[in-house]
């Protein structure tokens, strides 16, 4: 018998995974993305919205190092134009009259180091957050009265292995993310 909503914390820790996913997704590889697009946000039409809203985004067939974007409407391309560059994506911006090339540049050897150097903090910093939770839900049970110890116990151990299940689930993006930093 779990004394805790095992629901809740595996959410409240997929949560902090998803973060982790979005943190990763920041950090460019020289290589175009599509997730590099996900954050960000243009006003058009008197409202913001992501910019998929008013463009097809898609590699470009003739250069694997660029990425497309066919602006919906021609009057909306400067503002897709200041949303791609306020993002800073480390990409040349090229714009015709109806598209916006954006041509990635391989990253350096110098460059991968650094962004290879700061993946761990970012892990580290995103496992304390799970540890956090850990910490919250062992205070819940610890504080609870009335229960058998037995019981308790049980509940302590299984917070520890899920919390244990969504570290790996972490350090295996970490891993990824890496390799995809150290491939060219």
């Amino acid at each position: 018998m779990n004394l805790f909503d095992e629901d809740s914390y595996k959410l409240e820790l997929e949560e902090v995974v998803d973060g982790f996913k979005e943190e990763l997704s920041k950090i460019t590889t020289g290589k175009p993305a599509m997730t590099l697009f996900d954050g960000i946000k243009v006003t058009a039409y008197e409202t913001q919205m992501p910019l998929s809203g008013v463009a097809t985004i898609s590699i470009d067939p003739t250069d694997i190092m660029s990425i497309l974007l066919r602006v919906f409407d021609k009057a909306n391309l400067d503002i897709v134009k200041e949303a791609i560059e306020k993002a800073n994506l480390h990409a040349d911006v090229l714009q015709t009259e109806s598209t916006i090339r954006l041509r990635f540049k391989p990253l350096t050897e110098e460059d991968r180091a650094i962004k290879t150097k700061v993946l761990p903090q970012i892990t580290e910093r995103y496992k304390s957050r799970a540890r956090d939770l850990r910490r919250e839900y062992n205070d819940k049970v610890d504080s609870l009265e009335k229960v058998s110890e037995d019981d308790q116990k049980r509940s302590l151990e299984r917070i520890q292995e899920i919390l244990k299940d969504y570290e790996e689930k972490i350090d295996e993006l970490a891993k990824s993310k890496k390799e995809d930093l150290m491939s060219i």
